[in-house]
């Protein structure tokens, strides 16, 4: 088994009630099977409290991998979290240890995904794991470095319930579908590599980077839709030996190109066009909710011509951290292309990766102009705020998912124009 993780995750360390948005204020705090079995044989007054605070979920709302209702804690005032104590210290760490803790806690803000890939032999298992930017100290260990990110891999021993997973993987009734799974996951895991690559070719203006990454997954989807998959090395081969010259230019010096030579959709339009899908979402954090009122409201109050030149002024802020932007794209690259070995569908994801930077930008942009400066704190906050509310909900994220599909403002031609 192959781990696969951004170079920053080793780095990691709770920093508990220094934290600012505390992950125990605001979620729901859910308690798999094991830990809620270990909770009602928790003896004496602390095993009582836990259970008095226990409360099982609706019938409807069944967990998906076990088939069982859900069990959480009931938040108290606030939205905390019962065992959140004034210090923003967890009693139950306190009382019982950090192994006390249910699988949720003691996960996030890490995130994992898993499939088998061909890489040097079949069946081989890669395990990536990633944090999510809605936790501050996430935000803090990526903004804050300005080296590119890497991706490291080190094998791991399997585990022995994975020889049964295998087992059960490579069985005659699935077996022609899971080695063209996995002959598929070599392949896009390939394009990511590259597309990576793109993000971080430091001597092109970010916009063309962000073009050229548009245009390579693109090409990677006609070539999936036409069952060309295996062509896939080839094309990055044909990247890679003309350098993207039309974006690049020959010498590699950054060259100003509007990709179709056709004015820059405007901003205001595009703002609203784009805030259609994200009005559609459920809210799950009253900063979100703030953040989209004002906005609405500083989009509607501005002239175009005001906008433009507000975004001249925060880049002009943010001259020479401009690989903060990189990591962002980065991050969401490496989080979610590689579910296209499942749904065959990088350019949903591509979308996905460059609708996010530029709502990500929107955000910036009103912050930037009712502050007059944009730090790197800034950065975490408005990322962190973002994160929290989209990628924590997968109803949020099929709900973009399918505007991707169908609203004219997401294609791939008109994204560029966003830029």
């Amino acid at each position: 088994m192959l781990l696969k993780t951004p170079d920053y995750y080793k780095d990691f360390r709770c920093i508990a009630g220094a934290c600012k948005d505390s992950c125990c204020i605001g979620w729901e705090i859910d308690i798999d099977e094991d830990t809620k079995t270990y909770y009602e044989q928790v003896k004496g007054s602390f095993g009582e409290r836990l259970r008095a605070h226990m409360v099982q979920a609706d019938q409807e709302d069944i967990d998906p991998q076990t088939g069982l209702c859900m069990t959480s804690f009931e938040l108290s005032e606030g939205r905390r979290c019962p065992f959140l104590n004034e210090e923003n210290l967890c009693d139950i760490c306190i009382e019982l240890g950090e192994e006390a803790l249910s699988e949720v806690c003691t996960e996030y803000p890490r995130f994992t995904m898993e499939y088998f890939c061909d890489i040097e032999k079949p069946y081989t298992l890669i395990r990536e794991k990633c944090m999510a930017l809605s936790c501050e100290e996430v935000g803090r260990l990526l903004f804050t470095r300005e080296e590119a990110v890497k991706v490291e891999t080190r094998e791991l021993p399997d585990q022995d319930w994975m020889e049964e997973d295998r087992e059960e993987w490579e069985s005659e009734e699935d077996e022609e579908e899971n080695r063209e799974e996995a002959r598929l996951a070599g392949l896009l895991l390939q394009a990511r590599d590259y597309a990576i690559q793109i993000l971080q070719k430091r001597n092109l203006d970010l916009i063309n980077r962000i073009t050229a990454y548009i245009d390579f997954y693109s090409q990677i989807q006609q070539l999936l839709n036409e069952n060309l998959e295996d062509e896939i090395p080839g094309l990055i081969q044909s990247w890679e030996c003309t350098g993207n010259q039309d974006k690049m230019g020959n010498s590699g010096e950054i060259e100003d190109i509007d990709p179709f030579r056709q004015p820059k959709r405007a901003m205001k339009d595009s703002f609203f066009a784009r805030q259609e899908g994200y009005d559609k979402m459920e809210i799950l954090d009253e900063e979100w909710r703030t953040c989209l009122l004002q906005m609405r409201e500083w989009y509607t109050n501005t002239a175009e011509t005001e906008i433009h030149q507000t975004l001249r002024r925060l880049n002009q802020e943010i001259q020479g951290r401009e690989y903060e932007q990189e990591h962002l794209l980065v991050y969401f690259t490496f989080r979610y292309m590689m579910r296209a070995a499942f749904d065959r569908n990088v350019l949903c994801h591509a979308q996905f990766t460059v609708v996010s930077f530029l709502t990500i930008r929107d955000m910036a942009l009103v912050r930037f102009a009712s502050r007059g400066h944009f730090t790197v704190q800034d950065c975490i906050d408005v990322v962190r705020i973002y994160s929290k509310e989209v990628e924590h909900s997968e109803e949020n994220l099929d709900l973009l998912r399918d505007c991707f599909l169908y609203d004219e403002i997401f294609e791939p031609g008109q994204l560029k124009h966003q830029l």
